[in-house]
């Protein structure tokens, strides 16, 4: 097969570059950019190098698994087939563990390599990978990207090597960039959003759901007693209550939901596809679980109590900031009825809304 021409393939690495430079600028301030990132990745290596079913992984902390950067449940072809869950497995594996390159045509590798490859799961076409390549920050490999196919115009392996750089190079560039803008859109405790990044997100899920007719609804849940905490001085046991929250509320989130910080002791979700009675169900779960870590039996009885109020769209396309600040209202109104939760639920045939509560002990607290 021909190789690509020597000043052509100065003009590809010139022409990804710029690429690059133009995606970052579009997709700078997305709250979460990998999964455009991986359509990047398989359409400038498609350009560029003729190579086809690719598929971008970043390896978990641990070392042991592969994530891929957007949803394996995508339709495309590219996306179906074999799950890569390890990152201890065959030629992939190989390639993420020692950080060293697979090219199918490298005869230089050695006939166990090439054994590999060949026993490695399919992910082309024609079986395991052509090509395998690692992405990595220092010694650490972060990331692998595997391709299952060429086109009639295989690349050199100076294209080859090249463009490995230059994926690394953007990866870790992105990642720069996702770390900076994290500093200011994330609360550094519990690592949930903070209010502006919240409301700012919000209005867009929230359009979203109005134009496929879906509703939303925003649950504000108050740590009550947090404050106290940090005002005498016990600002670990607080941060560790604060912690063990983002862990329990994480777990029970669908995807695409939204969580963030309001304040010190206030916490605001956003479901979608909820209306009020489903979310405050939902939310009093959510709180009904909190009460019982670990962490807040530890704490002097009666030192912390959860309090929730929700507010729902219903059929209208309420403003975020809107149904926030009912939701803000009606957990104070939990707050001073002693009970754990109150919602907006509209009661037909009335002008008004009625408050349920849900009964929990405990005083009023700053």
């Amino acid at each position: 097969m021909s190789a690509i021409a020597p000043t052509a393939e100065l003009k590809t690495v010139a022409d990804a570059i710029a690429r690059f430079d133009d995606w970052l600028d579009e997709h700078r301030g997305d709250t979460d950019a990998w999964p455009a990132f991986d359509e990047f990745i398989r359409h400038i290596l498609f350009t560029s190098c003729g190579a086809t079913h690719a598929r971008p992984f970043r390896i978990l902390s641990e070392g042991a698994g592969l994530v891929p950067l957007r949803s394996m449940e995508s339709s495309d072809e590219q996306s179906v087939g074999m799950e890569l869950g390890s990152a201890r497995h065959g030629i992939v594996g190989h390639v993420a563990m020692t950080g060293r390159s697979f090219h199918v045509d490298d005869a230089s590798q050695g006939e166990l390599i090439q054994k590999l490859a060949e026993r490695s799961p399919a992910t082309g076409p024609h079986g395991g990978p052509v090509w395998c390549f690692a992405i990595r920050r220092g010694a650490r490999t972060i990331g692998v990207v595997s391709v299952g196919q060429f086109g009639a115009q295989r690349p050199s392996g100076a294209v080859m090597r090249a463009f490995e750089g230059l994926i690394g190079q953007f990866w870790t560039t992105l990642s720069e960039v996702c770390r900076s803008r994290s500093a200011t859109t994330r609360d550094p405790v519990s690592g949930f959003m903070t209010r502006d990044a919240f409301l700012d997100e919000g209005r867009r899920v929230a359009e979203a759901a109005f134009a496929v007719g879906e509703p939303v609804a925003v649950a504000v849940i108050q740590v009550e007693g947090l404050r106290s905490l940090l005002d005498r001085g016990r600002w670990d046991l607080a941060d560790e209550v604060l912690q063990e929250v983002s862990t329990a509320l994480r777990r029970r989130l669908r995807p695409d939901d939204l969580i963030g910080r309001f304040d010190d002791a206030r916490v605001v979700l956003l479901l979608r596809r909820v209306d009020s009675e489903l979310a405050s169900l939902i939310a009093d779960q959510f709180v009904e679980r909190l009460a019982s870590l670990p962490v807040i039996q530890r704490v002097v009885e009666g030192d912390i109590e959860m309090r929730c109020g929700v507010a729902g769209s219903g059929t209208a396309r309420v403003p975020i900031g809107r149904l926030t600040s009912e939701a803000l209202r009606l957990c104070g109104v939990a707050r001073e009825r002693r009970v754990r939760t109150v919602t907006d639920v509209f009661e037909e045939g009335t002008e008004g809304r009625r408050h349920e509560g849900t009964k929990a002990g405990g005083g009023a607290r700053a």
